[in-house]
């Protein structure tokens, strides 16, 4: 590795509570809007991450992230909602959010399961627009 090259420790760049904006640089940029701040529960009934942060975890948060650049931007909608004391990570996806996954588990599954399901979903999309292709190629043949 090249001595001149210094690799940048990640960043926020924030001006919360004041802005709901928030910019997170490190191998990627990510840019966050908090949507709603969420309430802490009482403390027999939160839950918190793992070790080594331990941090609790709020009910009714809700968060847009985005990444990429330009026409390969993608935001999704995180919300976190606790049903009978257990948190539900749940990721709302499309361009009206109108997709959704959600996990009992952890965000993580929820995010894995956002990966498959948006693989399938384009996936879908592509032999669709592939068979209305064939279907306008096969029409206009049949016309000409």
């Amino acid at each position: 590795m090249s001595e001149n090259f210094k690799q940048q420790r990640p960043y926020e760049q924030e001006n919360y509570p004041v802005s709901p904006e928030i910019i997170y640089y490190g191998d990627r940029k990510f840019n966050y809007k908090v949507i709603q701040e969420g309430v802490y529960l009482q403390i027999s009934q939160m839950q918190h991450t793992e070790a080594p942060n331990y941090f609790p975890i709020p009910d009714n948060y809700i968060i847009q992230t985005t990444w990429g650049r330009g026409g390969n931007c993608r935001t999704v909608q995180c919300s976190i909602y606790y049903i009978e004391e257990i948190p539900h990570y749940l990721i709302c996806f499309g361009d009206n959010f109108q997709y959704q996954v959600v996990s009992a588990q952890s965000l993580f599954d929820a995010s894995v399961e956002l990966h498959k399901v948006s693989f399938n979903l384009k996936l879908y999309f592509y032999y669709f627009k592939k068979k209305l292709q064939r279907r306008f190629f096969n029409t206009y043949i049949i016309f000409y």
